[in-house]
C-alpha cells in the first residue's frame, strides 16, 4: 500500500490548517489549567468551635480522627493521630500511617 498525502491519518495538507478559535483555546487553557480546583471554604464560628474541641478531644484520648485538608484548590482527607497542637505556629503535629507531619490550622476544613 502506497502512503501519500491523501492517505488516510496522513492528509498532510490539512493536519497543519485544523485551527481553533482564540477564545476557544482560552477557555481550553482555563479548564485546564483549573480542573476540579475549588475555593476554600469560609467557615463559621460555629464550625470553628466544633473543630477545636475534636482537636482537643483527639488530643487527650489520643484516638484517630480523620482531617479534611484544603490545599491548592484541592481538599484531601487523611486519617491520622493529633499529637499536639502549636497555636504560636498555629499548626498541629500529627501522626499519619508512622510519619510525624505538619498541618496548618487554616488549612483544616472539617474534622471527625
Amino acid at each position: 500500500m502506497t502512503v501519500n498525502k491523501l492517505s488516510k491519518g496522513h492528509n498532510l495538507r490539512w493536519e497543519s490548517s485544523r485551527m481553533m478559535l482564540p477564545e476557544h483555546v482560552e477557555q481550553f487553557i482555563h479548564y485546564q489549567n483549573n480542573r476540579g480546583i475549588i475555593s476554600k471554604p469560609i467557615l463559621d464560628e460555629q464550625k470553628l468551635e466544633e473543630i477545636n474541641d475534636i482537636i482537643r478531644i483527639a488530643i487527650e484520648d489520643y484516638t484517630p480522627v480523620y482531617i479534611d485538608v484544603y490545599k491548592d484548590g484541592v481538599i484531601k482527607t487523611v486519617m491520622c493521630y493529633v499529637n499536639k497542637l502549636d497555636q504560636y505556629l498555629r499548626e498541629l503535629r500529627v501522626t499519619i500511617e508512622d510519619r510525624l507531619e505538619k498541618v496548618k490550622i487554616e488549612n483544616v476544613v472539617d474534622i471527625r
